[in-house]
Protein backbone atom coordinates (compact mmCIF):
# COMPACT_ATOMS: atom_id res chain seq x y z
CA UNK A 1 0.00 0.00 0.00
CA UNK A 2 2.96 2.33 0.61
CA UNK A 3 4.23 1.56 -2.89
CA UNK A 4 0.74 2.12 -4.33
CA UNK A 5 0.57 5.47 -2.55
CA UNK A 6 3.89 6.57 -4.03
CA UNK A 7 2.94 5.49 -7.55
CA UNK A 8 -0.51 7.08 -7.45
CA UNK A 9 0.72 10.30 -5.81
CA UNK A 10 3.49 10.70 -8.40
CA UNK A 11 1.07 10.02 -11.25
CA UNK A 12 -1.47 12.57 -9.99
CA UNK A 13 1.13 15.28 -9.38
CA UNK A 14 3.35 14.48 -12.39
CA UNK A 15 6.30 14.39 -9.95
CA UNK A 16 5.81 18.14 -9.36
CA UNK A 17 4.81 18.00 -5.67
CA UNK A 18 7.02 17.45 -2.62
CA UNK A 19 7.47 13.83 -1.64
CA UNK A 20 6.69 12.19 1.68
CA UNK A 21 8.73 10.01 4.01
CA UNK A 22 7.50 6.52 4.89
CA UNK A 23 6.32 7.59 8.36
CA UNK A 24 4.27 10.39 6.81
CA UNK A 25 2.75 8.02 4.24
CA UNK A 26 1.80 5.59 7.01
CA UNK A 27 0.05 8.43 8.85
CA UNK A 28 -1.97 9.24 5.72
CA UNK A 29 -2.78 5.56 5.14
CA UNK A 30 -3.93 4.92 8.71
CA UNK A 31 -6.05 8.07 8.74
CA UNK A 32 -7.51 6.97 5.40
CA UNK A 33 -8.22 3.51 6.81
CA UNK A 34 -10.21 5.03 9.67
CA UNK A 35 -12.12 7.30 7.27
CA UNK A 36 -12.84 4.34 4.98
CA UNK A 37 -14.40 2.41 7.85
CA UNK A 38 -16.54 5.33 8.99
CA UNK A 39 -17.88 6.16 5.54
CA UNK A 40 -18.57 2.51 4.76
CA UNK A 41 -20.47 2.07 8.02
CA UNK A 42 -22.45 5.29 8.10
CA UNK A 43 -22.09 7.10 4.77
CA UNK A 44 -20.55 10.47 4.03
CA UNK A 45 -20.91 12.93 6.92
CA UNK A 46 -22.82 10.31 8.93
CA UNK A 47 -25.65 10.34 6.42
CA UNK A 48 -27.49 7.36 4.80
CA UNK A 49 -27.19 4.90 3.20
CA UNK A 50 -26.49 3.08 6.42
CA UNK A 51 -24.32 0.01 6.77
CA UNK A 52 -26.91 -2.72 6.26
CA UNK A 53 -28.52 -0.98 3.29
CA UNK A 54 -25.58 -1.33 0.92
CA UNK A 55 -24.10 -4.72 0.08
CA UNK A 56 -20.78 -3.24 -1.03
CA UNK A 57 -20.39 -1.58 2.35
CA UNK A 58 -21.11 -4.87 4.09
CA UNK A 59 -18.58 -6.71 1.92
CA UNK A 60 -15.91 -4.07 2.45
CA UNK A 61 -16.15 -4.39 6.25
CA UNK A 62 -16.95 -8.08 6.57
CA UNK A 63 -13.52 -8.92 8.04
CA UNK A 64 -13.92 -6.31 10.77
CA UNK A 65 -17.59 -6.89 11.66
CA UNK A 66 -18.68 -9.47 14.21
CA UNK A 67 -21.60 -10.27 16.49
CA UNK A 68 -21.24 -11.66 20.01
CA UNK A 69 -23.14 -12.05 23.27
CA UNK A 70 -21.67 -10.07 26.15
CA UNK A 71 -22.31 -9.92 29.86
CA UNK A 72 -23.84 -6.87 31.51
CA UNK A 73 -23.57 -5.53 35.06
CA UNK A 74 -26.22 -3.68 37.03
CA UNK A 75 -24.98 -0.38 38.46
CA UNK A 76 -27.43 -0.31 41.35
CA UNK A 77 -28.98 2.82 39.88
CA UNK A 78 -32.53 2.52 38.54
CA UNK A 79 -32.50 0.61 35.25
CA UNK A 80 -28.86 1.42 34.43
CA UNK A 81 -26.49 -1.33 33.27
CA UNK A 82 -23.07 -1.35 31.64
CA UNK A 83 -20.64 -3.55 29.74
CA UNK A 84 -16.95 -2.88 29.14
CA UNK A 85 -15.88 -3.11 25.51
CA UNK A 86 -12.38 -3.20 24.07
CA UNK A 87 -11.14 -2.87 20.52
CA UNK A 88 -14.37 -1.40 19.17
CA UNK A 89 -14.50 1.32 16.52
CA UNK A 90 -18.25 1.55 15.91
CA UNK A 91 -21.46 -0.08 17.05
CA UNK A 92 -23.90 -1.32 14.41
CA UNK A 93 -26.72 -2.97 16.36
CA UNK A 94 -27.54 -4.00 19.92
CA UNK A 95 -30.20 -6.26 21.41
CA UNK A 96 -30.95 -6.59 25.13
CA UNK A 97 -32.40 -9.72 26.79
CA UNK A 98 -34.77 -8.50 29.49
CA UNK A 99 -37.90 -9.07 31.55
CA UNK A 100 -40.49 -6.31 31.88
CA UNK A 101 -44.09 -5.43 32.63
CA UNK A 102 -46.33 -3.15 30.58
CA UNK A 103 -46.13 -4.84 28.16
CA UNK A 104 -45.25 -8.16 29.74
CA UNK A 105 -42.01 -9.68 28.40
CA UNK A 106 -39.99 -12.52 29.94
CA UNK A 107 -36.35 -13.04 28.91
CA UNK A 108 -36.96 -11.71 25.41
CA UNK A 109 -34.54 -9.95 23.07
CA UNK A 110 -35.42 -6.30 22.45
CA UNK A 111 -33.70 -4.09 19.89
CA UNK A 112 -31.91 -1.20 21.58
CA UNK A 113 -31.78 2.40 20.42
CA UNK A 114 -28.46 4.23 20.17
CA UNK A 115 -28.30 7.72 21.67
CA UNK A 116 -25.63 10.32 22.40
CA UNK A 117 -24.35 10.44 25.96
CA UNK A 118 -25.76 13.94 26.48
CA UNK A 119 -29.27 12.63 25.75
CA UNK A 120 -29.23 10.24 28.71
CA UNK A 121 -31.04 12.64 31.05
CA UNK A 122 -34.17 12.27 28.90
CA UNK A 123 -34.35 8.55 29.73
CA UNK A 124 -32.89 8.44 33.24
CA UNK A 125 -35.15 7.05 35.96
CA UNK A 126 -35.60 8.91 39.22
CA UNK A 127 -38.05 9.19 42.09
CA UNK A 128 -39.92 11.87 40.14
CA UNK A 129 -39.45 10.48 36.64
CA UNK A 130 -41.23 7.23 35.78
CA UNK A 131 -39.84 6.52 32.35
CA UNK A 132 -41.60 4.49 29.67
CA UNK A 133 -39.63 3.64 26.53
CA UNK A 134 -40.03 0.14 25.10
CA UNK A 135 -36.53 0.15 23.58
CA UNK A 136 -33.60 0.29 26.00
CA UNK A 137 -31.24 3.11 25.06
CA UNK A 138 -27.50 2.56 24.77
CA UNK A 139 -24.45 4.77 24.27
CA UNK A 140 -20.72 4.19 24.13
CA UNK A 141 -18.43 6.28 26.32
CA UNK A 142 -14.73 5.59 26.97
CA UNK A 143 -14.94 1.89 26.03
CA UNK A 144 -18.00 1.38 28.24
CA UNK A 145 -21.41 0.63 26.74
CA UNK A 146 -24.14 2.03 28.97
CA UNK A 147 -27.67 0.62 28.90
CA UNK A 148 -30.64 2.51 30.30
CA UNK A 149 -33.94 0.68 30.65
CA UNK A 150 -37.27 2.20 31.58
CA UNK A 151 -39.18 1.89 34.85
CA UNK A 152 -41.04 -1.22 33.72
CA UNK A 153 -37.94 -3.39 33.16
CA UNK A 154 -37.48 -5.65 36.16
CA UNK A 155 -34.33 -7.50 35.07
CA UNK A 156 -31.72 -7.75 32.35
CA UNK A 157 -30.17 -11.17 31.74
CA UNK A 158 -26.55 -11.44 32.94
CA UNK A 159 -25.36 -12.28 29.41
CA UNK A 160 -28.11 -10.22 27.85
CA UNK A 161 -26.23 -8.00 25.43
CA UNK A 162 -26.05 -9.14 21.82
CA UNK A 163 -23.85 -6.70 19.96
CA UNK A 164 -22.85 -6.24 16.33
CA UNK A 165 -19.78 -4.03 16.08
CA UNK A 166 -16.83 -3.05 13.96
CA UNK A 167 -13.54 -3.81 15.67
CA UNK A 168 -10.50 -1.57 15.55
CA UNK A 169 -8.35 -2.40 12.52
CA UNK A 170 -4.69 -3.28 12.81
CA UNK A 171 -2.47 -0.34 12.00
CA UNK A 172 -0.91 -0.30 8.54
CA UNK A 173 2.84 -0.74 9.07
CA UNK A 174 5.94 -0.64 6.89
CA UNK A 175 6.86 -4.21 7.90
CA UNK A 176 3.49 -5.77 7.05
CA UNK A 177 3.31 -7.95 3.96
CA UNK A 178 -0.46 -7.54 3.60
CA UNK A 179 -3.44 -5.84 5.18
CA UNK A 180 -5.87 -8.52 6.32
CA UNK A 181 -8.46 -6.08 7.66
CA UNK A 182 -10.08 -5.62 4.27
CA UNK A 183 -10.65 -7.52 1.03
CA UNK A 184 -7.97 -6.81 -1.57
CA UNK A 185 -10.22 -4.61 -3.70
CA UNK A 186 -10.54 -2.13 -0.81
CA UNK A 187 -6.80 -1.50 -0.53
CA UNK A 188 -6.66 0.84 -3.51
CA UNK A 189 -9.67 2.78 -2.27
CA UNK A 190 -7.85 3.42 1.01
CA UNK A 191 -4.79 4.53 -0.95
CA UNK A 192 -7.00 6.89 -2.97
CA UNK A 193 -8.26 8.53 0.23
CA UNK A 194 -4.70 8.81 1.56
CA UNK A 195 -3.46 10.48 -1.63
CA UNK A 196 -6.37 12.91 -1.53
CA UNK A 197 -5.43 13.84 2.04
CA UNK A 198 -1.79 14.30 1.00
CA UNK A 199 -2.83 16.64 -1.82
CA UNK A 200 -5.04 18.57 0.57
CA UNK A 201 -2.17 19.04 3.01
CA UNK A 202 -0.09 20.43 0.16
CA UNK A 203 -3.03 22.68 -0.79
CA UNK A 204 -2.80 21.21 -4.27
CA UNK A 205 -5.92 22.16 -6.31
CA UNK A 206 -5.95 18.64 -7.73
CA UNK A 207 -7.26 17.28 -4.43
CA UNK A 208 -10.75 18.61 -5.26
CA UNK A 209 -10.94 16.42 -8.36
CA UNK A 210 -9.85 13.50 -6.21
CA UNK A 211 -12.74 14.20 -3.82
CA UNK A 212 -15.22 13.89 -6.70
CA UNK A 213 -13.53 10.74 -8.00
CA UNK A 214 -13.56 9.14 -4.54
CA UNK A 215 -17.26 9.89 -4.06
CA UNK A 216 -18.04 8.14 -7.34
CA UNK A 217 -16.05 5.06 -6.28
CA UNK A 218 -17.82 4.93 -2.95
CA UNK A 219 -21.32 4.75 -4.39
Amino acid sequence: MIESFLQYYDRITNFSAPGYETDEILLFLNNAQDQFIKTRAFGENWQPPAFEDNQKRVADLQLLTFTSSIGVTYTGSSGLYYSTLTGTSYLIAARIKLTRTNPSVTNDWIEAKFIKSEEWNKFQQSSVNVTHHLQPVVWLQDDVLWIQCDSYVTAVHASGLNLTRIKNPAAIAATATENSNFPVHAHQEIVDIAVRQALQVQQDPRWQSQVAEQQIKSE
